[in-house]
């Protein structure tokens, strides 16, 4: 099942809607600051920073604030292996240091045989 394609003034309303709630976080003090980014279609759409780095800091987030993702990390991690797996790009039977072979734990034993799988 597709979805039916946006029209150009569809996306241009929701982006100017996403914008007024994150300039609202915002100003709202719910956050210090955030970066939003819209990808349609393989093409970055919407590239924008909104408020400061931290709280209280002159800073602004621009599109090349880098921002510590904690927690995420590792169900983002899983989404973009799983689905290098759906593609064939990878298995999940693929050892890590065929994959890069710089790769190295303290025993040789676990370095050779670590697969996608086990992470």
């Amino acid at each position: 099942m597709w979805a039916d394609p946006i029209s150009p003034e569809r996306m241009a309303t929701a982006l100017s809607k996403l914008e007024a709630l994150a300039q609202a976080a915002v100003e709202a003090g719910a956050v210090p600051g955030l970066a939003i980014a819209v990808v349609h279609d393989d093409q970055v759409i919407f590239l924008k920073g909104f408020g400061h780095r931290e709280a209280g800091k002159p800073e602004a987030i621009d599109a090349d604030t880098v921002f510590q993702i904690a927690s995420l990390s590792k169900p983002v991690s899983a989404t973009v292996v799983a689905a290098l797996v759906s593609d064939r790009v990878v298995s999940w039977d693929s050892r890590i240091a065929d994959l890069d072979p710089a790769f190295r734990l303290a025993d040789p034993y676990p370095t050779s045989q670590l697969t996608i799988r086990d992470l």
